[in-house]
């Protein structure tokens, strides 16, 4: 089984974080610490992919992507 890895925008927030994964369309979570934060959003990428029934997105390279001062991208599986 091939694993993705897509980018995820971590925003901090006045207690935890908010997460966007800007190559699935409406995929968002929140945490209250970081590690919370992960966890999350990797459920809700999984939850995001059931729904695609097989037909997943590309991950985009974090690189190319412009995030706001504070945020900061990580990969989640």
């Amino acid at each position: 089984m091939n694993r993705l890895y897509y980018p995820a925008i971590f925003h901090p927030e006045e207690t935890g974080y908010s997460v966007s994964v800007p190559d699935i369309d409406g995929c968002f979570s929140e945490g209250d610490t970081l590690g919370e934060a992960i966890e999350m959003v990797c459920d809700a990428i999984g939850l995001c992919l059931e729904e695609l029934a097989g037909s997943y997105p590309e991950p985009s390279n974090p690189a190319k992507i412009k995030v706001e001062p504070g945020d900061f991208i990580s990969l989640v599986p």
